[in-house]
């Protein structure tokens, strides 16, 4: 048994790291560098005491508590170093290995190797969940997923029996196995909390009595819950969170709000094709609200369809499955990011479970009506069977194109921004990051144009002003630089590294006295601002003060001896080293 459930894994694995293989050739995006380039937390293994420690926090890039992610990118940065490559190859075969363990989990679940083998192939190329493998940041949701399927095997697999009249199922150390399982998974991610209430569903619907685990077990899991929601919500919980987005008002409110970003995820996984980078949701919906009422229409006709479909037993499981996981992002408590693709990763292996059953509940309706048509043409079932084949082939090739070219949007920031800026016009986060990456590029006046339309969407924003004013200063156009530093420092007037600008423009227009008094302001602001300290020291050389100069010169060396400019102002120094000190101003 166990021979015949492996190669079809091993299959589904080999699918898995094929489809998501172009992603080892990408570049860290999005929130990857605040996650691994940027964070030297990781880069040693010394750190790991500090993953149980309050001070995991301010130093690990996570909002959550997830010492089992940070630890992943230890052991990455250990064998890779800097290198991305070896980081997407992690994430791909988490995927894969996530994939094999689907069929063996389905396979345990029904026995039926034809419905566990597709289960895991569609989960191995579905579209949507292409932002939780591309992306080095979302690797929470992979582990989540792979621990929590880890789980579910232990307690599903059949247990070998004991010998006897009064044989019983022999657990052995899967249970135990399947408490360390989930507790892994639960350091990946909070999303994991619905993985007891998908088993049980899984084992009650499933399983025959006779298989179920014991009592012992599920006190167990109940205990290892609560001990889990007292460390993540008391003893790790984060001192400093970040800003959650305003509650929706009232049970009714979040009721319809949570049925319809579940509605979405359905429409996201049935087209993904429409998949973005920046989702946009309102929590605030009344029964008035179109969208409110289109989603509970739209819930109604799936209930009633899944209701009166005949035979849909795996289908049924399938979905109610993909709605038990999504119950810790429909937002009933408010979420950082109330929408992200990522969240149906978890979700989509039941998803895939639906899927599979219907194409199986196909091809099994026409071998019956072959069959039960007694003056049917001879090969007729045949034919109808060799369709349905054809039909899940084509239905597997374009997941896996989709995924592909979705997969590359994340291959670099600007191909990244690009899309989020393309897909979601009206917001401003998409252009600002895309005018970003133009101007790395050099590609001017692209970026103007970016930092021109986010403004367009939101005059309140303050870093176009800054970067449009560096454009205009670059191409000599001093006077609208300046308006354009002085209309970003209405907003925020101690702004350390516009001050900086607007002390450059100054100095070009010939206003040096001005420049001085800005990059003094800059200091004040920010201390340890290199360039603010050898922009005054060039000032100060303009006005004839030397020794003023040079120690703004040491000292901007001091605070970064790196800095682009660092072989400039060490010539600099040592030259005015060599004059006498009375001949310095």
């Amino acid at each position: 048994m166990w021979r015949a459930w492996l190669w079809r894994s091993a299959l589904v694995l080999l699918l898995a790291g094929f489809t998501y293989a172009v992603t080892l050739s990408f570049a860290f995006t999005g929130d990857d560098g605040g996650v691994v380039t940027e964070n030297t937390f990781i880069r040693s293994l010394a750190h790991l005491p500090e993953l149980l420690s309050q001070g995991y926090f301010p130093r690990a890039g996570e909002v959550s508590y997830r010492p089992l992610v940070t630890l992943s990118y230890m052991f990455d940065w250990a064998l890779w170093g800097d290198r991305p490559a070896g980081f997407h190859l992690t994430n791909v075969l988490l995927h894969a290995l996530a994939s094999a363990t689907l069929v063996l989990v389905t396979a345990a679940l029904f026995g039926d190797l034809g419905l566990a083998l597709l289960t895991g192939a569609f989960f191995a190329v579905l579209p949507a969940a292409s932002e939780a493998v591309a992306a080095v940041a979302f690797r929470e949701d992979l582990l989540a997923a792979l621990f929590s399927l880890l789980a579910m095997l232990c307690i599903l697999a059949p247990p070998a029996a004991r010998r006897g009249p009064a044989a019983r199922p022999r657990w052995g150390g899967r249970g135990p196995a399947a408490l360390v399982f989930l507790a892994l998974a639960l350091l990946a991610k909070e999303m994991a909390l619905a993985t007891p209430l998908v088993l049980a569903l899984l084992v009650l619907r499933r399983q025959p009595p006779a298989r179920r685990p014991p009592r012992r077990l599920a006190v167990a899991l109940a205990l290892e819950l609560g001990l889990y929601l007292l460390v993540r919500f008391d003893w790790r919980q984060n001192p400093t969170p970040p800003p959650l987005p305003d509650a929706a008002d009232g049970a009714v409110t979040m009721a319809l709000n949570a049925v319809r970003i579940a509605v979405f995820y359905v429409l996201h996984s049935l087209v993904p094709v429409g998949a973005s980078i920046d989702y946009s949701t309102s929590l605030h919906v009344g029964l008035r609200d179109p969208r409110a009422l289109a989603a509970l229409s739209l819930a109604a006709l799936i209930g009633v369809g899944l209701w009166r479909a005949p035979g849909a037993g795996p289908l049924r499981l399938g979905l109610l499955w993909f709605f038990l996981a999504l119950l810790p992002v429909s937002n009933l408590a408010p979420l950082h990011s109330p929408v992200a693709a990522r969240y149906l990763y978890l979700p989509s292996s039941g998803w895939s479970l639906a899927l599979a059953a219907a194409f199986t509940s196909a091809a099994r309706g026409a071998r019956a009506r072959g069959v039960g048509r007694s003056r049917a043409p001879a090969g007729e079932g045949r034919r109808r069977r060799l369709a349905v084949r054809m039909l899940v082939g084509a239905a597997l090739l374009c997941f896996v194109i989709l995924t592909v070219w979705q997969t590359r949007v994340w291959e670099s920031n600007y191909t990244l921004w690009r899309f989020g800026a393309a897909r979601e016009p009206g917001r401003v986060r998409g252009h600002l990051n895309f005018a970003q990456e133009l101007q790395k590029r050099r590609r001017t006046d692209a970026a103007r144009h970016a930092w021109l339309t986010a403004l367009s969407i939101d005059p309140r924003q303050r870093d176009p002003y800054n970067n449009i004013g560096n454009l205009q200063r670059q191409a000599g156009n001093l006077d609208k630089a300046v308006l354009l530093y002085l209309r970003w420092l209405r907003y925020e007037p101690r702004t350390a590294e516009t001050l900086n600008n607007l002390g450059i423009a100054l100095r070009q227009r010939g206003l040096v006295d001005r420049a001085i008094l800005t990059y003094q302001q800059a200091l004040r602001s920010v201390p340890e601002q290199a360039a603010a300290s050898a922009n005054l020291g060039i000032a100060l050389l303009q006005r004839g003060a030397s020794s003023a100069a040079l120690r703004q010169f040491r000292r901007s060396l001091a605070l970064d001896p790196k800095q682009e400019q660092a072989a400039a102002l060490r010539a600099m120094v040592e030259r005015l080293s060599r004059m006498p000190a009375a001949g310095r101003p």
